[in-house]
């Protein structure tokens, strides 16, 4: 049943999105992004198989000296949220993008996180290393409306935190 609420919250936040977007001619490079996190770990697991997820990225280069006629490379920027009960992270990470067509892209990121996870009576909150490395599928490429389908390993240096984010966003 959370796993159906947190969709819920997620498809509300994209679409509030949308009507916003349609004020705007030109894109910014920014793109939202809602969905679920699965954990990998066992221990994350038994809290919830399903947590809600959502994250930003904004293209800081859309050129680089990778790029070649029918491949495009960016550089991003990205800040994720993912959390359940004691456990929760905030990546923030540096992503280099490849787009091998109009539609299909894949990225790989690095950075950190801020984190916070169970300990002995409480909760211990620390920054660690982190990184993603993942694929999106433009549903759309024209229009005011550019919506894409996600899917990334987000991995920390705390295995429990290490898990598949699943998203719906839209490009803005």
């Amino acid at each position: 049943m959370n796993k159906v609420k947190f969709l819920a919250i997620g498809a509300v936040m994209v679409a509030a999105a949308v009507p916003a977007y349609a004020q705007v001619a030109e894109p910014v490079g920014l793109s939202v992004r809602v969905g679920t996190f699965l954990p990998s770990e066992q221990a994350a697991r038994n809290i919830s198989r399903a947590w809600f997820a959502a994250g930003a990225q904004y293209v800081v280069s859309d050129t680089t000296p990778f790029s070649r006629p029918g491949y495009r490379t960016e550089f991003a920027v990205s800040l994720d949220y993912t959390a359940r009960n004691n456990y929760r992270q905030l990546p923030l990470l540096v992503n280099y993008i490849g787009h091998l067509s109009d539609r299909l892209s894949y990225s790989a990121g690095v950075g950190f996180a801020f984190t916070q996870t169970p300990a002995a009576g409480g909760t211990m909150d620390k920054t660690r290393f982190a990184y993603a490395i993942g694929a999106a599928y433009d549903l759309q490429t024209t229009g005011r409306f550019p919506l894409f389908i996600e899917g990334r390993f987000m991995g920390n240096e705390k295995s429990e935190l290490n898990g598949i984010g699943l998203f719906l966003g839209i490009r803005l």
